[in-house]
């Protein structure tokens, strides 16, 4: 890869890997990276605002960067006078302000589709575990005992139907694995996908209501957005089977916590799998987190050594790209490239790519 200009990306608080991230600049660049915190003094956070390029978002870091101000928006891009990117530690980018980047010509990129594996082996963990009753077999062994182990005997995934709400990168490849290992009717609501496009990826194009009611187990893997946001609510949980399971490894938000432990305290469904939550992590007496029939992760579903470092090598090529006028690959707000054009030859003095 050819030497990039000289310039800075900047992070608030530890990058996952960041080892590999560090390095990886070093060796493929001539851009340095300067860490800061989120409560750092004004004469502290300035002249870093005041030079950086691209902003790299650290691992988990959504709640931080909303609750200090660092989420894209209009008021902090005001800070950031040469920032010409905001890079996302992984697929999702639902803590920034993509409108407000849009409109000021600052790109926003994510790392989507590099940890679908990760992703879609955690949910199919949990699919597992609970189908086979692995986690109260588990507790049961430990604690008091296992007086009768028919008691624990589960059920098997052979020909069952699975419903995938968010039918993307992560959504396709759980499809494909328990399709082909568990021979399993795969439905999915897409508001943008023909049924003739969904049935070419090997699923069956439904209503939302539909795959509720067919489903023995709704994956919710879709990012956060005005249009996911409280999907799965008290109605939607009482529409599905009383033998089904509810897994998601999305985002916290698109299910409704409450709803879902009466769901799951009064029978409406038979069990969950979480690896995401409104407020992360979730507090020891939340409400869904010692009941028997739920499995709970602290939002650790994209993460793998492998995963992490290729997450890491991926989003530097893509910042690379970005300050040498290149357009990134996995660019959100494709919309804001234009001007982002016009800002890049303002502040790195020669012309972007001007093909979209």
């Amino acid at each position: 890869m050819e030497k990039t200009t000289a310039g800075m990306i900047f992070h608030m608080g530890p990058l996952a890997n960041e080892k590999v991230f560090s390095e990886t600049i070093a060796k493929e660049s001539g851009l340095t990276i300067q860490g800061v915190a989120h409560d750092d003094p004004p004469e502290r956070m300035k002249p870093v605002l005041d030079e950086g390029l691209v902003y790299q978002v650290q691992s988990g870091g959504g709640q931080a960067i909303t609750q200090t101000g660092h989420n894209g928006g209009a008021a902090f891009l005001a800070r950031c006078p040469k920032l010409l990117a905001i890079s996302m530690p992984g697929a999702g980018h639902d803590g920034i302000d993509v409108k407000a980047c849009t409109e000021a010509g600052v790109l926003v990129i994510s790392q989507a589709g590099l940890n679908k594996d990760a992703v879609a082996q955690t949910a199919l963990a949990m699919i597992l575990s609970l189908c086979r009753k692995m986690i109260q077999a588990h507790n049961a062994l430990r604690g008091e005992g296992v007086d009768d182990r028919w008691n624990y005997a589960g059920n098997i995934m052979n020909g069952r139907t699975l419903g995938i709400f968010g039918f993307g990168h992560i959504g396709q490849h759980l499809a494909n694995i328990c399709r082909a290992a568990f021979d399993m009717r795969i439905l999915t609501p897409h508001p943008r996908k023909s049924a003739d496009e969904v049935s070419m990826l090997g699923a069956e194009l439904v209503s939302l209501e539909e795959m509720l009611s067919q489903s023995d187990f709704v994956v919710c893997t879709a990012p956060l957005n005005d249009e996911t946001e409280n999907v799965f609510d008290a109605r939607a949980f009482a529409r599905m089977k009383p033998s089904a399971y509810f897994i998601t490894v999305g985002r916290g938000g698109i299910h409704d916590e409450d709803a879902l432990a009466v769901a799951l305290r009064d029978g409406e469904i038979q069990g969950a799998g979480l690896d995401v939550w409104k407020m992360e992590p979730p507090a020891q007496d939340h409400p869904l987190m010692n009941l028997p029939n739920v499995y709970v992760n602290p939002h650790v579903g994209g993460i793998s050594d492998e995963g992490t470092a290729m997450l890491n090598i991926e989003a530097v090529r893509q910042i690379i790209a970005t300050v040498s006028g290149a357009r990134p690959p996995r660019l959100v707000n494709g919309a804001a490239w234009p001007l982002y054009c016009k800002r890049f030859e303002t502040i790195m003095g020669f012309p972007a790519a001007k093909s979209a």
